[in-house]
C-alpha cells in the first residue's frame, strides 16, 4: 500500500471511531439538577431592586445577590 492509501485508511478509521463514541455518549442520560441545587433558592419578593436570574425549570425560584 502506498503512503497516501495508509493515510486515508487511518483517517477513515479514526472518523468511524469518533462517530461511534459520540453516539454512545449521547445515549447516557442523567437527571437534571433541581433549582435549589443550582442555587435558585429565593423568591421574587426576596430580590427587590436587584438583578434577578430565574431558574430554567421553575420560574418561581430565582437567584439574586444579597
Amino acid at each position: 500500500m502506498s503512503r497516501l492509501s495508509l493515510s486515508y485508511l487511518f483517517l477513515s478509521s479514526a472518523a468511524v471511531l469518533l462517530v461511534t463514541a459520540a453516539e454512545a455518549s449521547a445515549q447516557t442520560c442523567t437527571a437534571a439538577p433541581s433549582c435549589a441545587e443550582l442555587g435558585y433558592v429565593k423568591t421574587v419578593a426576596d430580590c427587590a431592586d436587584t438583578t434577578i436570574l430565574y431558574c430554567p425549570f421553575d420560574k418561581e425560584q430565582v437567584y439574586c445577590e444579597d
